[in-house]
């Protein structure tokens, strides 16, 4: 179960640090309330994610639901490859 919150955690960080430099490259955040974070700071944006994130790998810790954490971590996964995708495109979406 850490393995899993901590892969899940982990890649969320990847996701924060991947979406502010696809929105450094000219792409747009759909999430208003990320859009309005990453305007304010680009780090605000990141660290707001990653306690989000936190919060809800304690609570999937606490209550025990690997499956959970193990879906999660895999659209995360999607996600970041995604991503990287994109950044290697140079971004069009």
């Amino acid at each position: 179960m850490t393995f899993r919150l901590s892969a899940l955690w982990g890649l969320s960080l990847l996701d924060g640090i991947f979406t502010v430099i696809l929105l450094g490259m000219g792409a747009a955040e759909a999430n208003p309330f990320a859009d309005w974070l990453y305007e304010t700071s680009p780090w605000l944006l990141i660290v707001v994610k990653q306690l989000l994130v936190g919060v809800c790998c304690y609570g999937l810790w606490r209550l025990q639901k690997p499956t959970v954490a193990t879906v999660c971590a895999l659209v995360y996964f999607a996600l970041v490859s995604y991503e990287i995708g994109l950044m290697g495109g140079g971004v069009n979406p």
